[in-house]
């Protein structure tokens, strides 16, 4: 058996108000979405895709936010939206697997 582990990616979506589109660390938030074409091209079979999503829905999530998004205004709105119960953020992480045909 052979693991393959490919990198995490966010899936971006832009903000309806201006926030920051989620990257994956090169920078392409496509990338999750090509992991099983991926592994096919690369002579996996039994290929499969699952998607485990966390959800914060108070300041808790903050720390995840800053590290998308500069010190802004956008970051402000976050906070005040956390305050004031009203946050929600949900983060996808793709999980691919597939065994190697040899």
């Amino acid at each position: 058996m052979e693991i393959v582990i490919l990198q995490a990616a966010a899936v971006g979506h832009p903000d309806i108000h201006g926030g920051p589109v989620p990257q994956t660390v090169s920078g392409n938030s496509g990338a999750a979405r090509r992991y099983r074409n991926l592994l096919l091209d690369n002579g996996f079979v039994d290929v499969a895709v699952e998607v485990h999503t966390i959800v914060w829905t108070d300041a808790t999530a903050l720390p995840v936010l800053a590290n998308i998004a500069a010190e802004d205004t956008w970051l402000d709105d976050q906070a005040t939206r956390a305050r004031n119960d009203r946050l929600f953020l949900a983060v996808p992480i793709f999980l691919a697997s597939g065994t190697r045909a040899d």
